[in-house]
């Protein structure tokens, strides 16, 4: 494999000690390929962020972990901590220089999170042995064609309010044209830059990730990403992967319709997609490309939501039911949305950890049997607005616990369809679907529909813990099934 002209060879060595190399690419500049066969939930890369800022109320500003208790800083009134050393350890890394320019107010503080990256990685680059990351980080793209008048403007601003702080200044002082350095870090922020969450997928900052901005995008990805102490990535191999192949990411949200991925792709990474969904290949193999191909067609093409009454009309259909019956065997009488999940849950939760290509049949053929029999409850607008009924539920002080668990099946059915089936996202929603039922069997009124609620409930922490263990790991602070696995027994 020929490496990619201009990457430091630090880098390359590294890369090769993961089994990983860059490889180069007309389209895409360059690419990185796996150099070994790896199965679905092998850790590829753990990567240290070169610098973190918090976006999120609550999580501290150093660690990023979520915290119910943090302490404002008394200067800037912005940055929380969750405890003294995360807030000595966050000013010697530049919230002293970011606190000063916030104070003063000289900083916007619509500014804050790209000034505070910069700060961070201006010292960093300062210190006698910065680091391969800092080395990745100066190989990344920057695109300083791309970028309008207005963000280029915005961009300006931030680096000479930056650097017009003394210790800013005395950093540079060697560097023939320190704004243009300024402004050239910040593009590579906008265009590399990777949203934090924790476990849960809540997000808690972003972050440059100089290493894993060596992937690139597909909204069909063979890549899972996860976070350890909201300052470590962890990449985790979604699919089987063979020597040779690309290891993608998804930038956004592929839950969202063909026509917005493009834009957004666009506007921010400045290319566009060519993946099997958004280009459809020009010979279709089940066993290889499954039926994302065509799951587009199948949510449609807008996003609007339905008029909440009609979604809660579907959910109450559901749940004027007599008796609760099973969702994971096979039956015929059920009201729309509960046939809508017995239908995908009998065909793929069967196969869920299956070898690959034997999924990937049957989900092509899930996907175009439904497109010869079309359901609204398949679309995005259907599914945007079941979803925030599913907010409504969980935000409630009160859940009514049955209407959660059909909620969370749900969902977790329908990113079956759209997402790769080990999907964090998929994992969650079928594990918060078995919290729900084992809460709603509290209120079951006959032994048989409490036997019935204990039984699909284990069959959905069967399939979440399937799921989360190729996507979170198989221990620690990642698991995200602990929670659910000590539960009543049904006879």
């Amino acid at each position: 494999m020929a490496p990619v002209a201009s990457t430091p060879p630090d880098l390359i060595a590294h890369l090769s000690i993961h089994n990983l190399g860059l490889s180069p690419s007309a389209s895409k500049h360059r690419i990185l390929v796996s150099t070994t066969p790896l199965r679905a939930g092998d850790i590829i890369l753990n990567d240290t962020a070169l610098c973190t800022s918090s976006t999120s109320l609550h999580a501290c500003h150093a660690c990023l972990k979520p915290s119910s208790r943090l302490a404002l800083c008394s200067r800037c009134s912005i940055s929380r901590y969750c405890c003294r050393p995360c807030q000595r350890r966050d000013w010697k890394l530049g919230h002293n220089i970011l606190c000063t320019l916030l104070a003063s107010a000289s900083l916007d503080r619509h500014d804050y999170g790209e000034a505070d990256l910069l700060i961070k990685t201006l010292v960093n680059a300062a210190l006698p042995s910065p680091g391969l990351e800092s080395a990745a980080f100066n190989s990344l793209m920057d695109h300083p064609a791309a970028f309008d008048a207005p963000t280029q403007s915005q961009i300006s601003h931030t680096a000479a309010t930056v650097l017009a702080h003394p210790a800013m200044t005395a950093i540079l002082a060697s560097h023939p044209s320190p704004l243009d350095l300024a402004c050239t870090y910040i593009r590579r922020f906008k265009s590399n830059n990777y949203v934090i969450h924790d476990p849960d997928l809540n997000v808690t900052g972003e972050g440059c990730f100089a290493l894993a901005a060596l992937l690139n995008h597909s909204c069909c990805p063979n890549v899972s990403v996860a976070f350890q102490d909201g300052r470590t990535m962890v990449l985790r191999a979604m699919s089987d992967v063979m020597q040779g192949d690309e290891l993608l990411v998804a930038y956004q949200d592929s839950m969202t319709c063909r026509s917005r991925r493009r834009e957004y792709l666009h506007s921010k990474y400045h290319f566009e997609c060519t993946c099997p969904r958004c280009q459809t290949p020009p010979s279709i193999i089940p066993s290889v490309h499954g039926g994302y191909p065509y799951i587009d067609a199948l949510l449609t093409d807008s996003e609007d939501p339905i008029d909440i009454q009609v979604a809660s009309r579907l959910l109450r259909e559901a749940t004027d039911q007599p008796k609760y019956s099973r969702l994971f065997t096979t039956s015929k009488n059920h009201p729309s949305l509960l046939q809508y999940i017995a239908n995908i849950v009998a065909v793929l939760v069967p196969c869920i950890d299956e070898p690959q290509s034997k999924y990937l049949i049957r989900h092509h053929n899930v996907i175009t049997t439904s497109l010869n029999k079309p359901n609204r409850l398949h679309t995005l607008p259907y599914f945007v607005s079941l979803s925030r009924l599913l907010t409504n539920q969980l935000d409630s002080q009160h859940p009514v616990w049955l209407h959660v668990a059909y909620l969370a099946l749900y969902a977790a059915c329908t990113y079956l369809l759209a997402y790769e089936r080990y999907h964090p996202m998929v994992g969650l929603k079928f594990v918060l679907a078995a919290k729900a039922l084992f809460n709603a069997a509290d209120a079951a009124t006959t032994h048989s529909e409490l036997r019935n609620m204990v039984l699909d409930a284990k069959e959905c922490i069967k399939v979440g813990k399937v799921c989360l263990q190729v996507s979170h790991g198989r221990h620690g602070d990642n698991d995200a099934t602990k929670d659910s696995q000590s539960r009543p027994a049904a006879n």
